[in-house]
C-alpha cells in the first residue's frame, strides 16, 4: 500500500492548496473501505499517518501558522451511527497525535462543521459528475453545534488556520462545502489534506477504464 504518493490532485471543483497522501486504487483503496465499510477501526492507525504526511506539506506551504485548526469534513448522523465512528474525525484526531509526537503544533481538532440537511443518495455520490455532486451538496452544511456549546462555550474559528481533513477526496464537493461553511465562521482555510484521491477518469491507463466500467 502506498502512502508515500504524495501528491496535489486534479479536483473537478477548483480549491487551493489541496494534498492527498496516495491515489484511491488497489491496497491503499481497500484499506480504506475496510476502516470504514467492515469495521476495520484498526486501520485509522495507518491511514492518519498518510493523512498527517497531507496536513505536513500544506503547514510548511504556510511556514508552519501557529494555533491551526484540523477540521474534518462530517458524516451524517446515520453513517456516523451505523458506523460508531465518523472516518473523518477519527484520521484528523490520529494525524493530530503523529504531528504532535514529531514536534509539530497543531492546536486541536474541532468537528466545526456538520451536515445541517439530507443528501439523497439515490444516484450514488460515486457516479455523479462534478456539477452534479457540487449541486447537491451546496449548502447542506451548516455550522455544529458541539455538546460544550451548551455549557456556554463556543467556537470562535475567526481568522483562525483551519486544514480541512477527508478520507478520500473525488472531485472536492464535500471538502468546497466544509471550506465554505468556515468561511462563513470567519476562518481562513489554508489547505485541504485527504488520505487518498480518486483519479479522474483521464489519469486512468485503458485498463483501469476497462475494470471501471466492469
Amino acid at each position: 500500500m502506498s502512502l508515500l504518493n504524495v501528491h496535489v490532485p486534479h479536483l473537478r471543483v477548483p480549491l487551493n492548496n489541496v494534498v492527498a497522501a496516495g491515489v484511491y486504487e488497489h491496497e491503499l483503496a481497500r484499506t480504506v473501505l475496510a476502516f470504514k465499510n467492515e469495521g476495520r477501526y484498526d486501520q485509522h492507525r495507518v491511514l492518519g499517518g498518510g493523512l498527517a504526511r497531507s496536513i505536513q506539506l500544506i503547514l510548511e506551504a504556510h511556514e508552519n501558522p501557529s494555533m491551526c485548526v484540523l477540521v474534518p469534513v462530517p458524516s451524517s448522523s446515520k453513517n456516523t451511527k451505523k458506523r460508531g465512528y465518523s472516518p473523518a474525525e477519527v484520521l484528523a484526531q490520529t494525524a493530530h497525535r503523529d504531528l504532535k509526537l514529531q514536534g509539530i503544533n497543531i492546536t486541536r481538532v474541532i468537528p466545526a462543521v456538520s451536515v445541517g440537511r439530507k443528501v439523497s443518495q439515490a444516484s450514488g455520490q460515486k457516479n455523479l459528475g462534478a456539477q452534479a455532486r457540487w449541486a447537491r451538496i451546496h449548502r447542506s452544511m451548516v455550522p455544529a453545534t458541539l455538546p460544550s456549546m451548551y455549557l456556554g462555550f463556543s467556537i470562535d474559528l475567526r481568522d483562525t488556520p483551519c486544514i480541512v481533513c477527508d478520507d478520500v477526496v473525488t472531485t472536492g464537493a464535500s471538502m468546497a462545502e466544509t471550506g465554505r461553511v468556515l468561511a462563513e465562521m470567519g476562518a481562513r482555510v489554508i489547505g485541504y489534506a485527504s488520505v487518498a484521491a480518486v483519479p479522474r477518469r483521464s489519469e486512468l491507463l485503458p485498463k483501469q477504464l476497462e475494470n471501471k466500467n466492469c
